[in-house]
This record gives structure tokens, sequence and C-alpha cells, in this order.
């Protein structure tokens, strides 16, 4: 792989996981984690909206998007 190769790489691979972690802060703000696990304090999360929805699938797009351009730069 050249330089320029591997700076897309990386970055496409940044992007992916910036995305994983724009998903999860964006999930546990309508699914907090202590709410499932069982002994710890449940905190309720925001209401899970028509909006709440279209916010979650646009993240999961996101996600998507970013996994697959970096799986294309890999694959060079």
């Amino acid at each position: 792989m050249s330089d320029i190769n591997d700076v897309e790489v990386s970055r496409a691979e940044r992007e992916y996981v910036q995305a994983l972690g724009e998903y999860h802060q964006l999930l546990n703000k309508y699914i907090p984690i202590k709410e499932v696990l069982p002994g710890l304090p449940g905190t309720t999360g925001e209401m899970l909206t028509e909006e709440a929805f279209r916010e979650l699938g646009e993240a999961e797009d996101k996600i998507h998007r970013a996994r697959k351009k970096w799986r294309d730069l890999t694959e060079l």
C-alpha cells in the first residue's frame, strides 16, 4: 500500500470508529445501559419517538457507509 492509501485507510477507520461511538451515544440517550443491567440503579432514557427512530436509522446508515468505505479501501 502506498502512503496515500495508508492515510486514506487510517482516515476511513477513524470515521468508522467515530460513527460507532456516535451511534452508541445516541442509543444510550434513549436506552441507557443502566436500565437493562440487573442490580444497577435504573435511569430513564428519552422517549423513543418517530424522530428518535429516524436519528438512530441515520446513525446506522452512517456506520454502514463508513464501514463500506473502510472495507473498500482495504480490499484494493
